[in-house]
């Protein structure tokens, strides 16, 4: 998907100067005949940067992923993935730059997949998604 731009504050819902932080939630997978989730995916954490402002790091755990958001180098939220719960949205505010993503996990193709915007002062907002194979 290319990025797309605009003039329109399409973040209105986030405002304020605390920011609005993911869930967090854990939950476990029962163990069965599958293998660890760590132990199927390429590497067991990493980083992702998209519409250059927004860095979505994240590690994996036996059947979990954690995920942890910035925008500006602040943390704007985390949460945490797993099949019971495999899409998580998160959104805040840093130095007047608004900025939200949502993040799915398919836990069977082991593919991420992003979509983020960001709302810059005077200069409009751009969104865009990726998927990612981890």
């Amino acid at each position: 998907m290319p990025v797309t731009y605009t003039s329109e504050n399409v973040l209105t819902h986030i405002g304020g100067s605390m920011p609005s932080n993911g869930q967090k939630e854990h939950s476990m997978m029962a163990v069965g005949e599958q293998r660890a989730l760590v132990d199927r995916v390429a590497s067991p954490s990493g980083s992702i940067n998209i519409l250059g402002v927004i860095v979505i790091n994240y590690t994996f755990s036996a059947n979990e992923l954690d995920i942890n958001v910035t925008l500006l180098g602040i943390t704007i939220g985390s949460a945490t993935i797993n099949p019971q719960h495999p899409s998580v949205q998160i959104g805040g505010e840093v130095l007047g730059f608004k900025a939200e993503v949502t993040i799915s996990f398919d836990f069977s193709s082991l593919v991420m997949t992003i979509e983020g915007t960001v709302c810059a002062p005077f200069a409009g907002c751009k969104s865009a998604q990726t998927q990612v194979k981890l």
